[in-house]
Parts: C-alpha cells; sequence; structure tokens
C-alpha cells in the first residue's frame, strides 16, 4: 500500500514540476483518486480485513487497549455499513469507503457481513458493560473471519494444484 502512495505522490510531483500552479489542486484531486483506486483494487476485502484484524489483535491483548482496537476495526465496520446502507455518508468517505464492485468484494460481504456486524454489536455492549464476554464473543467471531481466509486460500491453491504452505 505504502508503495503506490509513494508512486502516486512521485508521479504527482514530476506533473506539477511541468504545470502552473493552478492546476495544482485538479492534479492532486486525481492523484488522490487514482490512489485510491489502486488500493481498492490491490488489496481484497478479506486481505484488508485480516490486515485490521492483526493489529488489532495486537492493541487488545498485548498493549490491553480494547478501546483503541475498537476505534481501530471502525474504520472496516462502516465500510460494510455504506454496502448494506446503500449510500454514502459524506462526499469525502464515499472516496474511501465503497461498496463491493467486484464479484470477491459481493461475496466476502455476502458471506461475513452479518457475522461482523454481530462482533461490531458485541465490542459496542463491551464499551457499554465493560464486560470481558462482549469482547470473546467478539473474538470468538473474528477470529473465525480471519481463520476462513486462510482455509479459502488454500481452497484455491489446491483447486489449482498448487502446494498451499
Amino acid at each position: 500500500m505504502d508503495r503506490l502512495r509513494e508512486h502516486s505522490a512521485l508521479l504527482v510531483e514530476q506533473v506539477c514540476h511541468r504545470l502552473p500552479p493552478l492546476f495544482y489542486p485538479l492534479i492532486i484531486r486525481q492523484a488522490l483518486t487514482v490512489s485510491h483506486e489502486l488500493i481498492r483494487v490491490a488489496i481484497l476485502w478479506h486481505e484488508l480485513w485480516h490486515e485490521y484484524l492483526e493489529e488489532a489483535s495486537r492493541l487488545y491483548f498485548t498493549e490491553k487497549k480494547p478501546e483503541a482496537m475498537i476505534e481501530h476495526l471502525e474504520v472496516l465496520h462502516r465500510k460494510l455499513d455504506q454496502v448494506r446502507l446503500g449510500k454514502y455518508v459524506t462526499a469525502a468517505a464515499a472516496n474511501f469507503i465503497q461498496g463491493p464492485e467486484t464479484t470477491r468484494e459481493a461475496s466476502f460481504v455476502q458471506v461475513h457481513g452479518k457475522d461482523l456486524r454481530e462482533a461490531r454489536e458485541a465490542c459496542h455492549q463491551f464499551l457499554q458493560r465493560h464486560e470481558s464476554s462482549d469482547m470473546d464473543k467478539a473474538w470468538d467471531i473474528y477470529y473465525a473471519v480471519s481463520r476462513l481466509k486462510f482455509l479459502t486460500r488454500a481452497a484455491t491453491y489446491l483447486d489449482k494444484g498448487v502446494p498451499s504452505h
């Protein structure tokens, strides 16, 4: 993800040196759009959730910061909300938070959407009640979603005849 952003920034810098300052805001907006789109198509939803769950796990289990963990995952939960509701909260959010546009994205939402909303609800209950059973429930769900990613990857490799290390 960082390499894509760095490359986009370098391209914008090169173009800006050749254009009058009047065009800078337009070029920057277009570069941000391209950058967001490259990131969106380069990283599948299950990979994005896995990455966020790894960081959330560190925040919760290692640093003992449940509020920070919940806040970290909220970005992706809002993304699922946008899919479910079929609309965007703000124009700025629409640049990052978009509904599924590919069959794989739609499949992820169909398979995991309900469970992830249930996990989010358990997190919100934890914030209200501070009962560890709420976080246990949330992490049981998050673990199952994360584990399914690896099982799906292994099945894909087996279907193609490639060993799944």
